[in-house]
């Protein structure tokens, strides 16, 4: 690893270790634990506990990643938005993403199902996908929009159960919005 990845890698500790402390409480956010582990770069994963601590990961890619951790801190899958791996790099899924696109992969959820949204490259017919995994296993793959920019959104709704997707149709000033609500997407 060059000397100028570990150079950001300690200022982004600096950072997030300043931030932790002040935004990231459990009373503020009583998940924040699950944002302990990153996925980056090229096979790079990244644990932010007390201390850095640098591990290798499967992920490839500049741009599509993403990492999902338990309500204890421990990691539980991450994605290059065309394979899903476990804690242990195994491939458990193949996704429709594109490793090329800015935001090709969000994953949420909680320790037992995850909800994963894939983008492909701005443009493609094959366009955004939504996924639901239950302990591992795929319970849906479903086509959501094509085609997409490589852009999209995920947040929480106010009730803290539900969440709400946000993606741009191609060519277009149309915004699609869809809502997750026990495990669907309306």
């Amino acid at each position: 690893m060059n000397l100028k990845i570990l150079v950001c890698l300690a200022w982004m500790g600096l950072i997030c270790g300043s931030l932790n402390v002040a935004g990231q409480t459990y009373e503020t956010n009583p998940d924040y634990l699950r944002t302990k582990n990153w996925t980056i770069g090229n096979d790079i994963l990244v644990e932010f506990k007390d201390t850095i601590k640098l591990g290798n990961s499967k992920v490839n890619t500049s741009e599509a990643y993403a990492s999902f951790s338990s309500k204890s801190g421990k990691l539980l899958y991450y994605s290059d938005a065309v394979n899903l791996y476990d804690s242990n790099s195994t491939i458990i899924s193949s996704l429709k993403g594109d490793k090329s696109s800015v935001q090709g992969v969000l994953i949420s959820g909680n320790d037992t199902i995850i909800n994963i949204v894939t983008t492909t490259d701005i443009g493609r017919e094959d366009g955004a996908y939504y996924y639901t995994f239950k302990n591992g296993v795929k319970i849906q793959d479903r086509k959501l929009l094509s085609p997409v920019c490589e852009m999209q959104g995920m947040v929480k709704h106010s009730n803290r159960h539900h969440e709400w997707i946000v993606l741009h149709k191609f060519r277009s000033d149309s915004i699609y919005v869809f809502l997750t609500k026990e495990n669907n997407i309306y």
